[in-house]
């Protein structure tokens, strides 16, 4: 039996939407990152004071795809106009590779960090 035509239409319709806001979703985390790395001279930041907080807080910390594996994020940086982030497994595992759940995973980390602290530049804590 065939699938109703209407059915499919709004099927497609609808999945096509969907992928819109995936792609929308990714770039508007991409820009957070963006103005993250600008922030800083040296357009990098290093994720170490971000891990502490997920431990202490029993957060857990963003890891991306790579491979059959899963690694841990430990900074990004900005070169030109795209974000190259430093996994474990990668010192420049470029953008275009990271899934969009990932991204987003990394984005409300760095959110609820930020409510505290900003990023890349005020000190976490009592760290020396």
């Amino acid at each position: 039996m065939a699938i109703n035509l209407i059915l499919e239409d709004n099927f497609i319709d609808k999945y096509n939407k969907y992928i819109e806001s995936k792609r929308a979703i990714k770039r508007a985390c991409i820009n957070i990152l963006k103005d993250i790395c600008n922030r800083t001279d040296s357009k990098e930041i290093n994720l170490e004071k971000l891990k502490k907080y997920c431990r202490d807080y029993g957060l857990g910390y963003p890891v991306f795809s790579y491979e059959d594996i899963y690694s841990t994020v430990n900074g990004f940086r900005l070169e030109g106009n795209k974000i190259v982030f430093e996994i474990e497994d990668s010192p420049s595992y470029n953008e275009d590779k990271v899934m969009t759940n990932e991204i987003i995973d990394l984005c409300e980390v760095i959110i609820k960090y930020e409510k505290e602290y900003t990023l890349g530049v005020v000190d976490y804590g009592d760290d020396e």
